[in-house]
């Protein structure tokens, strides 16, 4: 052996006793080999592990494992961003474990073999500890671990290579630890169940007990209870770790506590937001005008779905880049996401705007429908427009960790919302709600949107709001103006949904092409797409 060689003792016969390296926080150790010289083929001890990680930002890079029993621990108390690069070894029990890990880790160019323990130098021997790994190592235990990166890993023998697990830290609800725990027959003969009941059972309600709403929601409500009960029952009595406890760790929590609080009063908070007009307006109108509103709001609504496929898409990559410092790659995707998301949207809200009435004409075949519900309609198309990239902006925040700002905003969006509604609604109906839910949904995104980019991103100040969304929308409208002056009422109802839908494509493609960054990326996309393959 040559170089740095650590000598190890420690641990022995101590399987969950300290490791021979705790490592806290921003803590590395690079360039060292491992040896454990009274272990010995003949009678294989187990050792405590000889790394254990916790907390943030730990490194452990150019190591070499002679015989380690167990190799390196990250977790299960909470930990985020680990490092694990270019290790190599023997482990004769386990590899590498990964549990309670809130933000990505990575785990790059390991390889585990019998051979690093089969020279006589270093007492080993090929054959014993060959069979040892092959009846009893596991290489890679995953636990709980968000969005882990793994690259070219190696490991022979072994008894299991990749090795998923449910844990405690993973086990947030009763169908997810359920569903960790592969208990899929278990999960979906109890889903089916509660469904069943949910929808089926509550006939009988209706035909043997009651017909009122009350008793619909008791009904509900009962079942609710049910499944938390049963669906909480199966996973304790399915998870492996039966003496952990029910109490949840507040030491795994520490880390994302304050993200997570964040992230719970934003989603309560956008339920209030977004059925304040509906509970509003419900007193306020009679039945037959709040269903003309209910027309105009499920079709506005259609604009902010796309937020989900938008987020599901962006969300991963902005928190890879904001973790991995890349704040000029971050920046450049966000401004190109925001000039194509303003595209799509506007495109959407501006032929809402422009064609209300043939739209709703077409969609419902109800003229006196239509008349009503398209008065309010571009008020509410333009304000989910708006939401949809207030969306985008929050997913920045939540790459690098500060929801803090969006919590405030929305707060203050809240605080003019919830009575500017119910005043509005008292004095001019839907049409009243529709302009509070856009100029409050535009001064959110005026003044408080480029005070978050100064705090965060200080080169978009105010460069995101003019550049990013003002272009485009100027571009568009500028289209929509003339398209505008097209009668598509007389094409019947198909006809009018294809011109419309032709329609909102150019004015699309018009207000991708405005955008600086939006523009090259079309180009790009049309290149790889168009481009001759090789025969």
């Amino acid at each position: 052996l040559k170089g740095s060689i650590i000598l190890a003792t420690i641990g022995r016969g101590q399987e969950e006793g300290p490791a021979l390296f705790e490592m806290g926080h921003s803590s590395a150790v690079r360039g060292l080999t491992v040896w454990y010289p009274e272990q010995q083929t003949t009678n294989i001890t187990p050792y405590s592990w000889t790394f254990h990680l916790q907390g943030h930002d730990n490194t452990v890079e150019n190591v070499t494992l002679i015989n380690s029993y167990n190799g390196i621990r990250i977790g299960p108390e909470g930990n985020v961003r680990h490092r694990i690069r270019s290790v190599y070894g023997c482990v004769l029990r386990r590899g590498i474990f990964v549990d309670s890990c809130s933000d990505i880790g990575r785990i790059e160019n390991v390889q585990f073999h019998c051979h690093w323990w089969s020279a006589p130098e270093v007492g080993g021997e090929w054959k014993p500890v060959h069979e040892f790994m092959w009846k009893n190592c596991e290489a890679f235990i995953f636990g709980r671990t968000d969005w882990e990166y793994v690259n070219n890993t190696f490991v022979f023998p072994v008894n299991i290579g990749y090795h998923f697990i449910g844990t405690k830290a993973g086990a947030d609800f009763s169908q997810g630890g359920l569903a960790g725990l592969e208990r899929m027959v278990t999960l979906n003969l109890a889903t089916v169940t509660i469904a069943t009941l949910r929808s089926v059972g509550v006939v009988a309600i209706f035909l043997f007990w009651t017909t009122s709403p009350s008793g619909f929601f008791a009904y509900q409500l009962v079942v609710a209870a049910l499944e938390l009960v049963v669906m909480g029952g199966l996973f304790y009595r399915a998870f492996p770790m039966q003496t952990a406890g029910m109490a949840p760790s507040w030491q795994s929590l520490g880390d994302i506590l304050g993200l997570s609080g964040g992230m719970a009063f934003l989603a309560g908070m956008w339920v209030v937001v977004s059925q304040t007009d509906k509970l509003v307006l419900s007193w306020v109108l009679g039945l037959k005008d709040y269903g003309c509103f209910m027309v105009t709001v499920t079709l506005t609504s259609a604009i902010s779905m796309l937020a989900a496929p938008i987020s599901q898409a962006l969300q991963p990559r902005f928190s890879i880049l904001a973790a991995q410092h890349r704040d000029a790659e971050l920046t450049t995707l966000y401004r190109t996401s925001t000039q194509a998301t303003s595209a799509i949207v506007f495109a959407l809200a501006g032929v809402m705007s422009c064609f209300a009435g043939p739209l709703l004409q077409a969609w419902t075949g109800n003229a006196e429908v239509a008349r009503e519900a398209a008065r309010p309609l571009p008020l509410y198309a333009l304000g989910y427009a708006v939401v949809t990239l207030l969306g985008l902006a929050f997913l920045v925040q939540f790459a690098y960790g500060k929801v803090r700002w969006h919590v405030i905003g929305n707060c203050l969006f809240g605080a003019i919302w919830i009575p500017g509604a119910y005043l509005s609604a008292s004095y001019a109906g839907a049409v009243g709600t529709g302009w509070v839910w856009l100029v409050g949904n535009c001064a959110f995104l005026i003044l408080w949107l480029p005070y978050v980019h100064f705090r965060l991103i200080r080169s978009l100040w105010w460069r995101w709001l003019i550049c990013d969304i003002g272009l485009i929308v100027l571009a568009e409208a500028a289209l929509l103006a003339l398209v505008s002056r097209i009668d598509v009422a007389t094409l019947g109802r198909i006809g009018t949904g294809a011109a419309l839908g032709l329609a909102t494509a150019c004015v699309a493609l018009a207000g991708v092409l405005a955008g600086a960054e939006s523009r090259p990326a079309l180009f790009r996309l049309s290149r790889s797409l168009f481009a001759a393959k090789p025969a």
